[in-house]
């Protein structure tokens, strides 16, 4: 899995070298010139080479939206393939955390492992459209 970097200590006014904008995001040096090989704009050809903050967020802003893969609504996570699945059944058991949410398990269609998602208490109405829930008791 992908190391995560931080962009909140990146100045938008303010004018970095790679080493400094690693330093800034707490990545490599050769991360950052990858970064620069993908799309991100350097403030001219010359070296060193110099990246305006605003264009570095701005570009790592736009990976992390191009790296998200929202899960469908019945699908849950399985720790054993580590990829999302639908329910063995499409059957699910909801264990309420809290009056605000809880948890969904369920089998893996593929392993039979154990499958979980955490979902709000307002999302269920629709999950129950796609599964078959039954609520237990809290733990």
């Amino acid at each position: 899995m992908a190391k995560r970097y931080s962009i909140r200590r990146i100045k938008k006014n303010q004018a970095y070298t790679v080493a400094e904008l690693a330093e800034e995001t707490g990545v490599t040096e050769q991360t950052v010139r990858r970064w620069l090989k993908l799309g991100m704009v350097a403030i001219d050809a010359q070296r060193p080479t110099y990246i305006l903050g605003e264009a570095a967020t701005e570009f790592l802003k736009a990976q992390r939206v191009k790296a998200k893969r929202p899960m469908k609504l019945y699908e849950l996570l399985c720790l054993s393939c580590k990829k999302r699945r639908a329910p063995l059944g499409m059957l699910a058991d909801y264990t309420p955390r809290n009056p605000l949410g809880g948890r969904l398990s369920a089998l893996c269609c593929e392993c039979g492992q154990e499958c979980f998602r955490n979902v709000s208490a307002s999302q269920l109405p629709d999950l129950r459209q796609h599964l078959d829930i039954a609520t237990r008791g809290s733990e």
